[in-house]
């Protein structure tokens, strides 16, 4: 293979990695304008949520955001978050970390 098809496959890939990367920043935002406000909701409303609960749950967002490998991992191993259906208060909910859980 000459040099310059191994330059344009390169590069090729530098696009396409380039378009992966954009598309999952828009993503990251676009999850944490659906979801944050969610757990800002509960978070205000509940009662026994730790301040180390709360400020793991905010890290896990500006973690997204930033698209740190094991946040993305975290999303990634609920399936579809949040689960399929419409959320209030006054339905079941459930989210588990490492240090809380809120149902």
């Amino acid at each position: 293979m000459n040099i310059s098809v191994l330059q344009t496959s390169s590069s090729k890939q530098v696009i396409y990695w380039e378009n992966l990367t954009d598309y999952m920043k828009i993503w990251a935002k676009n999850f944490n304008i659906k979801n944050r406000p969610i757990f800002e909701e509960l978070l205000k409303s509940s009662t026994n949520i730790s301040q180390s609960c709360s400020q793991s749950v905010f890290s896990t967002f500006d973690a997204i955001e930033k698209l740190e490998s094991w946040s993305i991992e975290l999303i990634n191993s609920w399936g579809n978050f949040p689960p399929a259906g419409n959320y209030s208060l006054k339905q079941n909910f459930y989210f588990k970390s490492k240090f809380c859980v809120i149902f």
